[in-house]
């Protein structure tokens, strides 16, 4: 079992260290030039919103949610993913799908969970509106090649703690689901985001007492956490300890 479930974990980050490799050309617009939407894209690049209007209102018969030829995304995830926050406004309130989903599982609202700046730092924006428009963040999506599974707030654990808040206080997303049975709180763990393991245990109750998705053999988050080595003059050893000491009770 414990195999089983360690090869899973590096079949995960495998196919991430993959899908970065792909996103890193997936900045470029061109993908999309053999497509019957490649007059829009290049307004999308420019943040032409006034031309986009005008392109969608005389093409009524467009797909805008056309995939690109070479990713198979559509627009409203490459601006996302691009950082075009007024042509993401402007898809969406021309139709763009906020729940499109993607053959690798990926969705809008995923990009908007995971996006950080230039200078590496949340923008809320993207979940906000998306929000609006209708996404859900509660959708479990799946891979079709890997076979595994992610959600905005799966993702959003290991990015940042305003995305964290924002899917749970505006978008109600659950804080209890797993995704390939690892729970939003065992991915904080895992990647020393204990500000967002602290938020989760204050804000909504969620324990550390449960089963590890990732290493499986009876360990529990608490586990996984109690063994992580901070230096012992760091603000991470200072949360991790008092997580530890408020934790230390399994609940009935």
């Amino acid at each position: 079992m414990y195999q089983m479930k360690y090869r899973l974990f590096i079949i995960l980050f495998f196919i991430l260290g993959i899908s970065c490799q792909q996103n890193k050309t997936f900045r470029s617009i061109d993908s999309f030039r053999d497509t019957h939407i490649w007059t829009l894209a290049k307004l999308v690049q420019s943040e032409d919103t006034a031309k986009m209007r005008e392109f969608v209102n005389s093409n009524p018969a467009i797909d805008i949610d056309e995939l690109d030829s070479k990713f198979h995304k559509n627009l409203l995830i490459w601006a996302i993913f691009n950082g075009r926050y007024k042509s993401v406004e402007s898809l969406l309130r021309l139709g763009a799908d906020p729940n499109f989903t993607a053959f690798d599982g990926t969705t809008p609202l995923i990009y908007a969970s995971r996006f950080l700046t230039s200078e590496y730092k949340a923008d809320i924006r993207y979940i906000a509106i998306l929000l609006k428009f209708g996404a859900d963040p509660n959708k479990v999506t799946k891979d079709s090649v890997s076979g595994l599974k992610t959600n905005a707030l799966d993702v959003a654990a290991i990015t940042s703690i305003e995305y964290v808040k924002y899917l749970i206080k505006k978008g109600k997303a659950d804080p209890f689901v797993k995704v390939n049975n690892i729970s939003p709180i065992e991915q904080a763990v895992i990647q020393d985001q204990l500000e967002i393991v602290d938020y989760l245990i204050s804000s909504s109750n969620v324990s550390l007492h449960i089963p590890s998705g990732t290493y499986g053999g009876g360990r529990t988050v608490y586990d996984i956490l109690a063994k992580k080595h901070y230096p012992s003059d760091s603000d991470l050893y200072t949360l991790q300890q008092r997580i530890l000491q408020l934790q230390t009770t399994v609940p009935k």
